[in-house]
């Protein structure tokens, strides 16, 4: 079983980022912009092809899936952007 507290760090650590760093940024855009950082950070391995045909045609420039991110990774990533200036 998965220890629950997990679930209070992780959103503790993602309200210090947004109220820190970027509360210029809506919420969905903070968890996009996380999604697609830490993709970035980890050579593009959650970048998931190919994409539907809808997404082909509008705007979506990849697909992240993160479905799999084990929540200690999670957190770690989160703690890394925190303590970056």
């Amino acid at each position: 079983m998965r220890n629950p507290e997990r679930i209070s760090n992780i959103t503790r650590l993602i309200q210090e980022l947004w109220m820190d760093k970027y509360t210029d940024l809506r919420y969905f855009q903070l968890i996009s912009f996380l999604s697609q950082e830490y993709t970035k950070r980890n050579n593009n391995n959650n970048i998931k092809y190919p994409l539907t045909k809808q997404e082909q045609t509008s705007s979506y420039k990849q697909k992240i899936d993160l479905f799999d991110l084990e929540d200690d990774v999670l957190e770690g990533f989160l703690i890394t952007l925190l303590n970056e200036k």
